[in-house]
């Protein structure tokens, strides 16, 4: 996984917003997973502090694997090279060519609407 990806998810958390991600999850056996992930601030209703956060998790359709895989290796290589800030800006650079926001982007991409938006509001409910 991009750092970067890791630091836009704790950005939006402290400011009491939830973040969807396609997530890159190492298995105890060494192997790896993808799990579409939606985190969920809890925030404190007497101060507004975020108090804590919840993660709801489901298997990342296989589009959303084919689509994301390519551009993780490229992020993680301009990591490598350039740091998190170099592969921020190609992110970035990425969603205004492609006319669009981080989460209209994640949103297309795992098909977040139907069943898969009706799974992460039940679940939601169910824990909240």
């Amino acid at each position: 996984m991009p750092k970067i990806a890791f630091k836009m998810m704790w950005d939006r958390i402290n400011q009491a917003q939830n973040f969807i991600a396609v997530v890159k999850n190492l298995a105890k056996d060494g192997s790896y997973y993808w799990v579409v992930t939606e985190f969920e601030p809890k925030v404190d209703p007497i101060t507004n502090e975020i108090i804590s956060h919840t993660a709801f998790r489901k298997a990342a359709p296989q589009k959303a694997i084919d689509i994301i895989e390519p551009i993780y290796k490229k992020m993680l290589t301009i990591e490598e090279h350039g740091g998190m800030e170099a592969s921020e800006k190609y992110l970035r650079g990425f969603l205004e060519d492609n006319n669009t926001t981080y989460d209209e982007f994640i949103n297309k991409t795992v098909g977040n609407s139907g069943l898969f938006k009706i799974f992460f509001t039940a679940m939601k409910k169910l824990f909240s």
